[in-house]
C-alpha cells in the first residue's frame, strides 16, 4: 500500500512539474513599431532583448499597441485631477496631454496620463522624450517608470519632473524600498535655459548604473541600489498636490504637456 501511494504522489509530481514547466515555455508575439518576435514568458516579463520601439505619433491616434490612457478620478499626494481620456489627444504629428479648470465627479480639474502596455516590459536600456511643459502655479508635469505589476509602486525612476512655479529647475529622483519597507530616495536638479520650448530627456539604465541627461548631457548618475524590476513608462501632467501647490489666479488653463517623440531601447 506504502508503495502505491509512493507511486501516485510521484506521478503527481511530475504531472504538476510539467504543467509549469509548459507554462514557462509559453510563446507570446511581440509587435513593434519595426518588427515581430516571439519571445518566452520568462523574457517578456524581464528583459525584452532587442526592444526597438520609437513613436513619433505621426497618426491622429494613439497607437494603442503601445500605450494605454489611464482613467482614474482618485489620485496620490492630494493631487487634483481627474485623469480622462478626453484630455489625451495626438494630432500634427505631437502628443498633448492637456490640464483643463473643468469638474467631473468630485475633481476641479481634469487631465490626461499615459503609460506604455505590459507588452513592452522595460528592463534595462535607453529611454528618450522630446517634450515641452507649460508652466504656471500647480501644474506638475512628469516623465517616470514604475513596476508593471500593478500591486506594487516602489522602485521608481522619475526621468523628469517639474513644477510650474519653477519651470526652469527640473528634478530627477530614484525611489526605492528598504529591507524594512521604508522608502529610500536619492535624487538631484539642472537648471534649464529656455524652459517654454523643446528639450530632450533621456535616461540610460544598466545594472551597473543610471544616468540621467538632458539634451544629451550627463547631469546626474547614481551607482548603487539598481532597480532590477519590469516597468512602463508614464507621461502624465498633474494638478496640484503636496509639492507643486494648488494653481492660483496666475494659473493658465487649458495647459499642454506636448510630447514630440518617444524612443526606448535595449
Amino acid at each position: 500500500m506504502k508503495k502505491i501511494f509512493i507511486i501516485g504522489v510521484l506521478v503527481l509530481i511530475v504531472f504538476l512539474t510539467r504543467n509549469v514547466l509548459a507554462e514557462k515555455d509559453e510563446v507570446f508575439v511581440i509587435t513593434t513599431l519595426h518588427s515581430t518576435k516571439q519571445v518566452n514568458t520568462s523574457e517578456r516579463l524581464w528583459n525584452l532583448k532587442g526592444l526597438d520601439l520609437r513613436d513619433q505619433f505621426e497618426n491622429n491616434n494613439l497607437n494603442n499597441g503601445i500605450w494605454e490612457v489611464l482613467v482614474r478620478e482618485q489620485n496620490y499626494n492630494n493631487e487634483l485631477q481627474y485623469y480622462h481620456e478626453d484630455n489625451v489627444k495626438v494630432e500634427d504629428g505631437i502628443l498633448k496631454l492637456t490640464a483643463r479648470n473643468e469638474r467631473k465627479g468630485s475633481k476641479e480639474y481634469t487631465s490626461g496620463s499615459i503609460h506604455t502596455t505590459d507588452e513592452f516590459p522595460i528592463l534595462f536600456g535607453n529611454i528618450k522624450v522630446k517634450a515641452k511643459f507649460p508652466n504656471g502655479k500647480g501644474l506638475f508635469p512628469a516623465i517616470w517608470l514604475t513596476p508593471i505589476d500593478n500591486e506594487k509602486y516602489l522602485p521608481e525612476i522619475d526621468i523628469m519632473e517639474a513644477i510650474g512655479s519653477e519651470p526652469e529647475i527640473i528634478y530627477f529622483v530614484s525611489h526605492r524600498e528598504d529591507e524594512l519597507g521604508n522608502l529610500q530616495s536619492v535624487h538631484d536638479s539642472y537648471t534649464i535655459e529656455n524652459f517654454n520650448e523643446y528639450h530632450i530627456y533621456e535616461l540610460n539604465w544598466t545594472e551597473e548604473k543610471i544616468e540621467w541627461l538632458v539634451d544629451g548631457v550627463a547631469v546626474f548618475v547614481i551607482k548603487d541600489d539598481i532597480p532590477v524590476e519590469p516597468m512602463k513608462l508614464m507621461i502624465n501632467l498633474a494638478v496640484g498636490g503636496d509639492w507643486p501647490g494648488n494653481p492660483d489666479d496666475n494659473s493658465i488653463f487649458p495647459a499642454d504637456f506636448i510630447i514630440d517623440y518617444v524612443e526606448i531601447t535595449n
